[in-house]
């Protein structure tokens, strides 16, 4: 049996955590963005974040980060996290990049811990004035994958 146990989470609940920050969205060195509309379309994303750190870049510029930002790019690129022991040989090699599916979660939950996840989230959201609109899914349509 599942038991969520929100004690054990070392920097509290996502909600939270989240929520916390989604207050603070209107400040002027506060910028939120959602993973599920940099997937959908990076662009206009890119672009956001482009022009709240202060710079401006031209559409071609534009197109070409995303394509450099695509997560099948950066995953190949990015190469992992590797331990060496003392003597310099290879003991660990962690790639802590998934999928980049929009959703993916799904698949590594179990019933009970979705069921858990659901009722939390719905506790702990109805109270807030003002809830961080989550996406828990994209419209289907074929993305890039970088595979190129």
């Amino acid at each position: 049996m599942f038991v969520y146990r929100p004690e054990e989470l070392v920097f509290g609940e996502y909600v939270n955590h989240v929520h916390r920050w989604w207050l603070k969205r209107d400040e002027p060195n506060v910028l939120v963005l959602f993973y599920e509309d940099l997937r959908l379309d990076p662009a206009p994303q890119i672009k956001r974040i482009s022009e709240f750190l202060g710079y401006s870049h031209t559409d071609e510029e534009i197109a070409a980060i995303a394509h450099k930002t695509e997560f099948g790019n950066q995953k190949k690129s990015w190469g992992g996290i590797k331990r060496f022991d003392d003597g310099g040989e290879l003991i660990e090699e962690l790639n802590l990049m998934r999928k980049g599916v929009v959703g993916d979660w799904v698949n590594h939950f179990t019933v009970a811990q979705n069921r858990v996840f659901d009722e939390v989230y719905r506790r702990r959201t109805e109270a807030l004035d003002d809830p961080v609109p989550f996406k828990f899914e994209i419209p289907t349509r074929p993305l890039e994958t970088g595979a190129d």
